[in-house]
C-alpha cells in the first residue's frame, strides 16, 4: 500500500519523465519532417524515382496535439513547428549533393 505522499511523488515522476519526452517527441519529429521535406524537393538529388518521399504528408502538425496537453506538466502545445520544419529543411536542401 502506497501513501499519499508517495504517490504524488510518482505523479511528479512521471510527470517530469512526460514533460521531458514531450521535449522529445517534438524534436524528433521536426527533425524527421525536416528530412522528409527534403528528401521530397526537386532540388535534392536522389538515387532514383523516389519521390514523393513517403512523410506526414502536407498535414504536418503546426503544435503539439491537443491529447497530449497536460495541465500540470505540459501546459503549453508549443505552436510554431511548421516554421521550424521548414528552417531545418532549408540547409538540407542547400547542401545535399549526389555523391
Amino acid at each position: 500500500m502506497a501513501t499519499i505522499t508517495q504517490v504524488l511523488a510518482d505523479r511528479a515522476t512521471a510527470g517530469s519523465r512526460y514533460a521531458d519526452a514531450v521535449t522529445e517527441l517534438k524534436a524528433a519529429y521536426i527533425a524527421l519532417a525536416a528530412i522528409d521535406m527534403a528528401l521530397d524537393n526537386n532540388d535534392v538529388p536522389t538515387p532514383g524515382p523516389q519521390r514523393p518521399v513517403r512523410g506526414f504528408g502536407p498535414l504536418t502538425l503546426d503544435e503539439l496535439p491537443l491529447e497530449l496537453v497536460h495541465p500540470v506538466y505540459q501546459a503549453s502545445r508549443t505552436h510554431g513547428w511548421r516554421k521550424e520544419i521548414i528552417a531545418a529543411a532549408e540547409p538540407i536542401i542547400k547542401t545535399t549533393t549526389a555523391a
